[in-house]
């Protein structure tokens, strides 16, 4: 009977399927029909395994050689880590006819232990098991696991004979097949959908399962990818379309075993403020000439771009520029952008940049963007996880620059100076900032990533235009200096965990009149951050917002609050509401007005 599963980390978006009759290792395990069974032993046979445990070894996923259909001798740095899962496949094939497609005879799931560097099955109870004591198994597996008790997806995941032949005693056997995963992907990419299918790993599409036999101790080795091709777009498009995709396995034995993908038309995903566009596709089928065609629309009309058959295989990254005020520049070896950007038009004042790339290259930008002032950047390449001291120092003509998503730190003095900067996306990993990161920048506002626990010494000084700012909930200190001078700046909500705001913190933040922070700690009882010296010095601070203070707690410690930081406040808002903004009064329930 045939059973249904999905891949419950992707929710409805990925259809990884299989039509698979599960054989737990507590049930009782046939031999399959074609397998005769003599029903002695003997000291010469080998132990009929049927129904026994496999056991999983050796699983790793491979990135693609650059340049070279083969894979890389190298590692996934992203797969597996700890509580990865996988959903492993097990194909018997009963009969060795070329082509034919076979569903899984068995499947179970898997979560990688990264303390013991091993898999384990996520139910003790149902490990995969031997299917037969005789014939050969083929094993596929997908990442994240599938679970099968959600919805319904229909046709799942196959395996096709590719190859076979006779065995030692002139038996005719299987001695290959290839994996179908039966991919299905969305035809609107949001971004969860983005996200949740760049996580997917597994056997690739049409790639070999090779085979083995039932024997004891035996340990199954697994090799894995990132199956799919990310496209990327650059283009001002409100919306582009990426023109008959490959999207669709067609799950079908075809004579040759050639994959011939199902063409669909997708909405790709605007990123990066706007100006990329992205989405995932199957690998493209290419031409006898090794290049491929790929068609898609913007608001301007309908574009095709020819892309080497190379840059089309799994796990490959595919950058096209739509845009005709924009340098797209991919940089194949890290350590080369300087070489790249020489073929860059000098006279398009936006760049985007994809490939790889290490410190040396951002010194090789930050020169070129001072040479022929740039004004926009967009860093989609790999290999930096973090902007190094002074990394783009007074880049004067700089106004917007979107940093590559693996960049964890950004170090001191990294955009000092740049005085048309006013737009900056930070990925969601930076966990440090250094000291004067941002000083005397252009800046009006920014979005700090939620894994920041404090903010540098002068890391916004003197952002005279600088609005509006969120600080993440794990704030526990303001440095000296950190936004002092901020001209522009009216209000500031403290998170709740701030315990230090050090010296000229918000010092000569001339316009800043109001303050909401917590005023309690976890036991309930007043709490305030310790002041450096002149913290709010030459502000206009006026009104203070305790969130979390009950009218009792308030009452009990007046004095304290009332003087806090050395001003006289004229207005104190205390116990908030929990929803609205907590700058707005109306939105407390206590009110107090200095006499």
């Amino acid at each position: 009977m045939k059973r249904t599963i999905r891949l419950s980390a992707l929710s409805a978006a990925i259809l990884v399927m299989a039509a698979l009759a599960t054989a737990s290792c507590t049930d009782a395990v046939a031999p399959l029909a074609d397998v005769p069974s003599t029903g002695v032993s003997t000291d010469d046979e080998e132990e009929d395994l049927t129904g026994k445990p496999i056991q999983i070894g050796s699983v790793v996923s491979l990135a693609p050689n650059d340049g070279a259909e083969t894979r890389a001798i190298s590692t996934d740095p992203d797969f597996p880590v700890e509580g990865s899962t996988m959903t492993v496949c097990c194909f018997v094939p009963t009969d060795a006819v070329f082509g034919k497609a076979y569903s899984p005879a068995a499947h179970a799931n898997y979560i990688y232990d990264g303390t013991s560097a091993s898999w384990k099955p996520t139910n003790p109870d149902a490990p995969l098991c031997w299917q037969s004591g005789t014939l050969r198994h083929f094993f596929a597996a997908v990442s994240p696991a599938v679970d099968d008790t959600e919805v319904d997806f229909g046709a799942g995941a196959k395996a096709l004979i590719s190859e076979s032949g006779t065995d030692a005693d002139g038996n005719y056997v299987v001695n290959n097949m290839v994996f179908d995963p039966a991919f299905s992907l969305p035809v609107t990419w949001t971004n969860e959908l983005y996200t949740a299918w760049g996580r997917v790993r597994s056997t690739g599409i049409r790639s070999d399962c090779y085979y083995y036999k039932p024997k004891t101790d035996t340990q199954i080795s697994l090799t894995l990818c990132r199956p799919l091709v990310s496209i990327d777009i650059i283009s001002e498009s409100t919306k582009v379309m990426l023109r008959n995709a490959p999207s669709a396995t067609n799950n079908t034995s075809i004579g040759d075993l050639e994959s011939y993908p199902i063409l669909r038309t997708m909405q790709m995903l605007p990123s990066d403020g706007g100006s990329i566009h992205r989405a995932y596709t199957l690998p493209y089928p290419y031409s006898d000439t090794g290049k491929t065609n790929i068609s898609f629309t913007t608001d301007a009309g309908a574009s095709i771009s020819t892309v080497e058959k190379e840059k089309l295989i799994a796990g490959s990254k595919v950058m096209i520029n739509g845009q005709d005020n924009t340098s797209a520049v991919t940089n194949s070896t890290a350590g080369g952008l300087s070489t790249a950007l020489s073929g860059a038009d000098p006279n398009k004042k936006k760049i985007v940049i994809g490939g790889t790339i290490n410190d040396a290259d951002m010194s090789a930008l930050k020169t070129f963007i001072k040479s022929n002032s740039i004004t926009d950047v967009v860093i989609l390449a790999d290999g930096v996880t973090s902007i190094g001291e002074s990394a783009f120092s007074d880049c004067s003509s700089l106004t917007s620059i979107n940093l590559p998503k693996g960049v964890t730190s950004i170090g001191e003095s990294a955009f000092y100076g740049c005085i048309s900067l006013t737009n900056i996306s930070l990925p969601d990993g930076v966990t440090s900032i250094g000291d004067n990161a941002f000083a005397q920048c252009a800046l009006i506002s920014i979005i700090l990533p939620e894994k920041l626990t404090s903010i540098g010494m002068a890391t916004f000084a003197n952002c005279e235009d600088l609005t509006s700012i969120n600080l993440p909930k794990g704030v526990t200190s303001i440095e000296d200096g950190a936004f002092c001078g901020c001209t522009s700046l009216i209000s500031i909500s403290l998170p709740d965990k701030l315990a230090s705001i050090g010296m000229e913190a918000f010092g000569y933040c001339s316009n800043l009149e109001e303050i909401s922070l917590s005023g309690i700690n976890d036991q309930f009882e007043l709490a305030l951050p310790t002041l450096g010296s002149k913290a709010f010095t030459s502000t206009k601070l006026n009104t203070l917002y305790l969130r979390d203070v009950p009218e009792a707690t308030f009452k009990a410690n007046l004095s304290t609050y009332s003087t806090w930081g050395n001003i006289s406040w004229k207005a104190i808002q205390y116990d908030y509401n929990g929803t609205g903004d907590d700058l707005d009064g109306a939105n407390y329930a206590g009110h107090w007005v200095a006499p």
